[in-house]
């Protein structure tokens, strides 16, 4: 197994002597802390058995084994919360197919479950359905499954206080599992596409910390889900990479 580098316009292989076995679905998220990439958890390839361990990337894959840790399972959300400096994860679904709502913090040395008085229901992503939202200093979660359904539920959560609030938008994108990432230079959250139970879907929409907004580009990706959507400060644009098209949830 391989692993791949951003640079500008191109991508370069990196060629590791240790890295995480094949999976599917792992959480992913930069770690401000050791200025590390952390990968945790995800189902083995060829339909195995869900995981619940853990690497950080720093130019090599280190593997790490904190003194605590969340359960296995795949397509939990993850994102850096820079308010509060460090890692959330929430959610995913375990070896059994059991979509959880649990919340866990990365704090650089090991993970301490939350508990908030409120929390999304149970889902999975399998993508980057949670990103962290510069302009309301909260990370944003939309959608997912519950593994029978798809959700289009917004919800917020505050690192600093450790609480998840649930936003009530007047317009809101369809119910799908989805792409995150947030647009430091429009200043919001980007959503692009995802799917749902018909199909593969590239409907471009903007969160705004109230409401969401769709946009009409007059160029667009084709429709997709699963892919890779981050912000590349080098060239100061979101960049979406990959993409799975056909649709199971």
């Amino acid at each position: 197994m391989s692993s791949l580098q951003a640079q500008s316009v191109q991508w370069v292989q990196q060629n590791p002597t240790t890295y995480p076995s094949q999976r599917c679905c792992p959480g992913m998220a930069f770690d401000p802390v050791d200025a590390s990439s952390v990968l945790f958890s995800g189902s083995y390839s060829g339909g195995g058995g869900t995981s619940n361990d853990m690497w950080l990337w720093h130019k090599t894959w280190y593997f790490i084994t904190p003194t605590s840790s969340p359960s296995a399972r795949k397509g939990a959300g993850m994102a850096l919360d820079i308010a509060a400096n460090n890692i959330v994860l929430f959610g995913g679904t375990d070896s059994s197919g059991n979509p959880l709502n649990d919340t866990w913090i990365w704090n650089g040395l090991t993970w301490v479950q939350q508990f908030p008085p409120v929390s999304p229901p149970p889902r999975r992503f399998d993508a980057q359905g949670m990103v962290y939202d510069d302009a309301t200093k909260q990370v944003v979660l939309f959608g997912g499954t519950n593994g029978s359904s798809y959700l289009g539920d917004t919800w917020s959560w505050n690192g600093v206080t450790r609480t998840w609030i649930e936003n009530f938008p007047a317009t809101t994108p369809s119910p799908r599992r989805t792409v995150l990432a947030f647009d430091y230079a429009a200043g919001n959250v980007v959503l692009f596409g995802g799917d749902d139970a018909a199909g593969q879907l590239g409907d471009t929409w903007i969160w705004d910390g109230v409401n969401w907004t769709e946009l009409f580009p007059p160029a667009s990706p084709s429709p997709r889900s699963m892919g890779a959507f981050a912000w590349d400060a080098s060239l100061r644009r979101v960049v979406l990479s990959a993409a799975r098209l056909t649709t199971s949830i």
